[in-house]
């Protein structure tokens, strides 16, 4: 595999933020659709509130998964950080303006949002430590 030029790795690493919003914002736009006809094909409304939660969960899980891809380096803890610490900023200044207008669902909708790009780095920084290996104190004098 031959290593990608210093301008195409450049490109990447400004794109890996505008990219990975997008990518936060089209999936949770797809997992709302999704969710929202599967409930009104129940006989629900299409903007529910499992709709409106799940597609903020996936949201935020997309966009630190997208912004690890994007970025061209081969350990993803430092682009995990980076869009989920652009996530954390996103959701906390939301919060402040729906705290202050009172929308307690939408504080909650936010505080999803911050959990999915908050699981997704995990795993994200856990990949790079690698396998966990059990470790044994058989045999070990003390």
């Amino acid at each position: 595999m031959s290593k990608p030029n210093n301008f195409v790795q450049i490109l990447r690493w400004i794109g890996f933020l505008p990219g990975s919003l997008l990518a936060g914002l089209a999936a949770g736009a797809v997992v709302a659709v999704v969710v929202g006809v599967n409930v009104w094909l129940i006989g629900g409304s299409f903007i529910s509130p499992l709709s409106m939660l799940s597609s903020a969960g996936w949201s935020g899980y997309a966009a630190v998964r997208a912004g690890a891809w994007v970025a061209p380096c081969s350990e993803k803890t430092v682009p995990a950080v980076l869009s989920a610490v652009v996530m954390f900023l996103i959701a906390g200044g939301a919060i402040r303006i729906y705290v202050s207008h009172e929308e307690w669902f939408s504080v909650v909708t936010a505080l999803v949002m911050i959990g999915g790009a908050a699981i997704a780095m995990a795993q994200l920084i856990q990949a790079d430590k690698g396998p966990r290996r059990a470790q044994s104190n058989y045999g070990k004098n003390y």
